[in-house]
């Protein structure tokens, strides 16, 4: 008796399994995607160690992504206190450079004071020189009338 009932059961499923693919081949095209839309539609639910991956991944990318970020800041705050720093050199030489120009103009400037001091002096020299000349010229024209009118 086990056994005609384990065929029967066999059967059953055979009649069952043959009914479906007799539907399935009857359907019309229409009706094949609706259901393969439905049979697909149907939410599967995950296990959560999917979920805990996801989430583990995600760390991971954002943790990268922030030590990425603050490279990239650190590289950046490098950079702009390298440029202030080279615009401060820059400053500073042009600064040295005006104070040398500054001085050679002052230097300049003495010096010409200087000669032009040494040039009055030699020309309120030679300008007491022809007086002294002329006052002598003067005495011998003087001597040289009174001379001529003794005679």
């Amino acid at each position: 008796m086990e056994a005609q009932g384990a065929k029967n059961k066999l059967s059953e499923t055979e009649r069952e399994t043959a009914e479906s693919v007799r539907k399935r081949s009857m359907e019309r095209l229409s009706q094949t995607r609706e259901r393969e839309n439905l049979e697909s539609s149907k939410k599967k639910r995950r296990s959560g160690n999917g979920m805990v991956e996801y989430l583990q991944e995600k760390e991971a990318r954002e943790e990268q992504q922030k030590k990425i970020d603050v490279e990239l800041r650190e590289r950046h705050l490098a950079l702009e206190e390298r440029k202030h720093n080279e615009a401060m050199v820059i400053e500073q030489n042009k600064f040295i450079l005006r104070e040398k120009e500054l001085a050679i103009l002052a230097n300049q400037q003495e010096e010409r004071e200087k000669r032009d001091g040494e040039l009055l002096s030699s020309m309120r020299k030679i300008i007491e020189q022809q007086q002294e000349i002329i006052k002598q010229l003067q005495q011998q024209m003087h001597l040289l009338t009174s001379i001529e009118k003794k005679q």
